[in-house]
């Protein structure tokens, strides 16, 4: 199964993430399910990220590859195994990596 971790890049990042929440395409299904992150109720104006992160996945996640080809300043989605030390998150729980 298929599982895509979302990330928002806020413009006063300071390197870091806010992980949204996660995306999965479970066996034998076309629509994507979205998981949300707890860390998101520590974000400025988490429900507004909350209702892009669900456009997004409405758009565009039809496929794990459409969500992962996002060029976007403040948006990544990233495999779950994928290498977390290059963007630390950010926040008041983040610890350093």
């Amino acid at each position: 199964m298929a599982r895509l971790e979302a990330r928002f890049h806020p413009p006063d990042r300071r390197g870091g993430y806010i992980v949204v929440g996660h995306v999965t395409w479970p066996d034998g299904e076309r629509d994507a399910r979205i998981e949300v992150s707890p860390m998101l109720a520590l974000a400025p104006a988490p429900a507004t990220i909350l209702a892009t992160f669900r456009h997004l996945v409405r758009r565009l996640g039809s496929s794990r590859e459409r969500l992962e080809a996002i060029r976007s300043e403040y948006w990544t989605f990233v495999e779950v195994g994928a290498d977390r030390a290059q963007c630390p998150p950010v926040g008041r729980n983040a610890r350093p990596a």
